[in-house]
This record gives structure tokens, sequence and C-alpha cells, in this order.
């Protein structure tokens, strides 16, 4: 690349200075801060010039410097190193005008008092977004107001209201009408109706299920609820990037993922979305894309990777903190988020992307495009569950600009799925499975023999 920027958007950076051609760190302000933090990546930046020597034995001597400074840096292997070549230096003077030294990202450890600032934020932004307007029809001005029916009675009674008179009354359940319960998956359900699984706690506490089926389902473990499809009730609002600010005209911080959801059709989309710690610039711009969407969006799930689970109790597949809803109104999307956001905030670096992806299809099975809104920082802790996923994942990633972590290319070529980034989608994979290597922000990838995506050394 011509030169190398600082970016801290979703981690914190800090720069150890060098000087051209030389390999001793002369600024080591503010190196306390790495103690205790999560060292996401070493990026060593450097001029290519002049371009026809070696700059290996130099570079090896500043790799020396940095561990003899940072000898913990040695014990960590999620942390991603990077070689950073500027070419954007012509002569001694241009070069020397670079960045030269090593740029670490980090995070700060996840405390009760970062977690309750990035929930703040959320709800910050929540109450900042337009509430979406009632549509109001002919139709629903004259109906008259329904008789009031003592709710109890028909659902945990005998099926009867006080007038002994036969009642059929529908259950709803986040606005839309229950069409049956069952305690296995059917095998059909019309086109356009939704299937959730609970836990069977769930609809007992929502006093949805009837007395003959909480009888029939009490020794099940989960029930699937058939939902009619998705009321059209609130109006749409024109949407461009320039409209993504608050009341209060404070800017996102960072808009790389409305640029892509703005770019972007999917269809009876499904939103699986991380919302663990440093997240929260990203769910802000994910809500603000909610708040003027109405007919594209079929389901919302969110993840927080085990609900504050201790990190060594975490099991393949089995992490949890995942939870999903049909998605109805930016104020039903904001409550789940929250609610999410409150019941865990991540742990060590890695993410539960793919139990989360698995449960969350089996949440809206009729569901067509699936988008993961992925940590880029964060390794994928159960990526052998790849294989599982039968259906197409847009992969969008959120955090840094050079590179990307290879388990994300991983889902999106293993699902025959897609890559998207500020600036581009990456639509075609298909070089991967043909043994190339593929060029992704400045950084070459390809696949091992695993059928798993890694970084291509020889061009490091």
């Amino acid at each position: 690349m011509p030169n190398y920027h600082l970016s801290n958007i979703g981690n914190e950076s800090l720069l150890l200075k060098m000087n051209f051609a030389k390999p001793e760190i002369v600024d080591t302000t503010g190196i306390y801060q790495l103690i205790g933090s999560e060292i996401l990546s070493v990026d060593l930046v450097f001029t290519d010039y002049p371009s026809a020597n070696s700059l290996k034995p130099l570079n090896k001597k500043r790799i020396q410097h940095l561990i003899a400074l940072l000898p913990f840096l040695v014990k960590q292997n999620s942390i991603n190193w990077q070689i950073i070549r500027q070419t954007g230096g012509f002569d001694s003077t241009s070069s020397k005008n670079l960045l030269h030294g090593f740029v670490i990202n980090y995070r700060h450890a996840v405390t009760k008092s970062s977690s309750l600032k990035e929930l703040n934020y959320i709800k910050t932004v929540l109450n900042e977004l337009p509430k979406p307007k009632v549509l109001e029809t002919a139709k629903s001005k004259t109906i008259s107001p329904k008789p009031k029916v003592r709710y109890w009675d028909v659902i945990y009674g005998n099926g009867q209201a006080q007038t002994n008179a036969p009642v059929i009354y529908p259950r709803y359940l986040y606005g839309r009408t229950i069409k049956q319960i069952f305690n296995k998956k059917p095998k059909y359900i019309e086109t356009g109706d939704s299937l959730i699984v609970y836990s069977i706690k769930e609809p007992i506490l929502q006093r949805i299920l009837l007395e003959e089926e909480r009888k029939k389902f009490i020794h099940d473990d989960s029930v699937y609820v058939w939902l009619d499809a998705k009321p059209n009730a609130e109006a749409t609002y024109p949407l461009n990037e320039s409209r993504i600010i608050t009341k209060t005209k404070r800017p996102l911080p960072d808009s790389s993922l409305i640029k892509i959801l703005l770019r972007n059709n999917f269809t009876k989309a499904l939103i699986v979305a991380d919302v663990t710690s440093s997240m929260s610039v990203y769910t802000a711009q994910l809500l603000n894309w909610l708040c003027y969407q109405n007919k594209n969006i079929q389901f919302i799930s969110c993840f927080n990777d085990g609900d504050d689970m201790p990190n060594e109790k975490k099991q393949l597949g089995n992490t949890g903190g995942i939870y999903g809803e049909p998605f109805i109104s930016i104020t039903q999307a904001g409550n789940l988020i929250e609610t999410v956001m409150q019941r865990g905030s991540g742990g060590d670096a890695k993410e539960n992307d793919c139990e989360a992806l698995l449960k969350s299809i089996d949440m809206c099975l009729d569901c067509k495009d699936i988008v993961l809104i992925a940590d880029n920082w964060a390794p994928v802790r159960d990526i052998e569950l790849v294989k599982r996923i039968k259906q197409s994942v847009h992969v969008i990633i959120c955090g840094g600009n050079i590179g990307m972590h290879p388990d994300y290319i991983t889902i999106a070529n293993s699902t025959n799925g897609t890559l998207h980034f500020m600036n581009e989608d990456l639509l075609d994979l298909s070089s991967l499975k043909q043994g190339k290597e593929i060029l992704i922000r400045g950084k070459y990838y390809k696949l091992n023999d695993a059928g798993y995506a890694i970084e291509a050394n020889a061009h490091q």
C-alpha cells in the first residue's frame, strides 16, 4: 500500500515509533495500556525503500526489539502478525516522512463498567432514532373494539369464557398469529410464514400454550411455533447515508456497515449479529438501518458468546447466548439487542459464530438471505461446525482495514456465500476451491488441505 493509516474503530491502537531504516523503538509512550488487554494484531509498518534492498535482516532486528520489550506477545497464539510494506516513498526524504514502527491493535479487558458504557450508548442511539409511524386504513377505522375476555380463563381454563359459550380465541406472538405449536419440527409450513424453536420454558412464561399443550409438551426440551406471515403495519421511510445521524446531529463514528447494507438488497433476510464487547459502533449502524426497513427483513438473531459463561465451560456447539425473534419494528429489535447485550458481553477473543448461524437458521426455516455481521478481530471458536451450514451466508466484515480473519473467509467459501467490506463486495470465491490464492484487502489467502482458509505466507 502507498501509506499506512491508523484506525481504531472497534479497538484501541498503540504506535511504537521507529526511525526510517533503524530497528530501535524510540517511543514507548502508553505501553502500560497493554497490560491485561487483549492483543488483536501487531502490524510492522515500514517503507519499501530502496525497493532493491532486502529488508529482512532489518525487520528481524525490529521484531527482536519488540519481543525484548513485550515478551508476552510470543505466548499469545491468537495475535495476527502483519507485515505492512508502504510503497509511497520514492526517495530518502519522502520515505522518512512515512510512519515506521509497530502498531499494536488491542482491546481493554471487558469489565462491567465497559459493558454498561456500550449498553448505554445503544440505548442513546435507540432514543434518538425516529419512531415508526403506524399506517391508518379505512378498514382499521371502522373496526369496533373487541369485547374484553379473561385471557387466563381462555388459555388455561376449559377453553370457554365466563359465559360458558365456546370460544376460539387467536393467540399472538410478536404481533403475529400463532397457527400451531409442535414438539417436533414439521416437514412443511406455508410460504411466507415462520417457524421458531423455543426452549419449553419460553412459551410457558409468555402464557401462549393451551392447557392441553402444556400437558402434552411438558417433558419436551423445546417446541416449534408456527407463525403467520408478518403484518405490514408500519410505514417505510426512504433511506440514504446522509440520514444516518442522530437527532442531535452526532454522526456515527464509523459508517462501514451502513454502506454495505445500503448497497446490497437482501430478501426475506435473517440477520445474525454479533453483539459482544466493542461491537456497539456497528450495532448502532444496524439499528439505524433497521429503522427504515419493514419488507426485506424477516428475522433478527443476536449472540453474545455464552451469556457470560466462563471460557473454560464453553463447549463446541453448545455455548449459547443466542436469541432471535421475527422482525416487527425497530422498538422490538432494539429491545432484543439490549436484552442480549445485558446477558453477556463475550469473554475471550473467540466467538461462537457457527453455532449462532445454525441455531438462527433453525429458528427461521423460510428465511432466504442469511446475513452474518461479524467481528473481524474475533476468531470463530466453532469453525469446525461450518460444514453443517447448508445455506449460503453473506458475511459482513466489521473492523480493521487490512486483510481479515481467515475464519470468515472459510464461512463464506464453505457455504458458497459472499464477503462484504466497506467499499467492496466479494461475490465470487470459486478460485479458492480451484487451489488458487485470492487477494482480500491487501493480503493473500488460500485453502489448506482441510478446506479452511489461511493466510498465504509467501506474499506477506
